[in-house]
């Protein structure tokens, strides 16, 4: 009931591969537009479905070793691992999973896809722009502070869910980054709140210098 993939397999086709298989238990991360390496470094999750909820084991690049870990090692929580400030690198991951009947299974990720349809914009984004915080929806704080709609350049805090920041026409990152600043400062002001980013800058880690920036000096 395991399935094993590396990390640079997109998640979206590991979801239908599994399913093709008759193997059930990630059908919640058939939209999530990740890798499955970048799923397990942020723990990508959706409609209560998580990739710690099936992670079985990874293959990383540690301190100049190759290494089998247990799935316990990334010490996943909501959006975050150990891989994200360790510096290691994660290969490949395995995944347990149940059985269950492969049209069963398409049948949910199609009605995930609908639901995804129906409550998420259609429109160019980068996903969810915050982490929930306090057990609140940052779409609801930032909709509460009256930004919904509101547009520079050619980016706009989407109306039909405020935790998008959609690409209306010719939006650029400077627009994009003026609304995260923003509606990051409107809810601090208002609900005394700080939401925190859970899509990243190129070039930063801690708001400052970026995995990115640094993954290329491991090798």
């Amino acid at each position: 009931n395991c399935i094993t993939a590396h990390a640079g397999y997109p998640l979206v086709a590991l979801c239908h591969k599994a399913a093709s298989l008759g193997l059930s238990g990630i059908e919640g991360l058939c939209g999530v537009p990740a890798t499955v390496g970048g799923a397990v470094v942020n723990n990508a999750g959706a409609f209560g479905n998580s990739i710690a909820d099936s992670l079985q084991s990874l293959l990383i690049y540690s301190k100049g070793k190759i290494i089998s870990v247990c799935a316990d090692y990334a010490k996943l929580k909501y959006r975050q691992s150990v891989f994200q400030t360790s510096g290691e690198v994660v290969l490949s991951a395995t995944l347990k999973l149940h059985k269950n009947l492969p049209q069963e299974i398409f049948q949910k990720m199609e009605a995930i896809s609908e639901l995804r349809k129906a409550q998420q914009p259609s429109l160019p984004s980068a996903g969810s722009v915050f982490k929930k915080t306090e057990n609140m929806s940052a779409g609801y704080l930032i909709d509460k502070a009256g930004l919904k709609g509101t547009t520079i350049g050619g980016a706009q805090i989407s109306t039909q869910h405020a935790n998008f920041i959609v690409n209306i026409g010719g939006a650029c990152s400077k627009d994009i980054k003026s609304l995260i600043d923003l509606a990051k400062n409107e809810v601090k002001k208002q609900f005394k709140i700080d939401l925190e980013r859970e899509i990243e800058y190129i070039g930063e880690i801690d708001e400052t210098t970026s995995r990115l920036s640094y993954s290329q000096h491991i090798f």
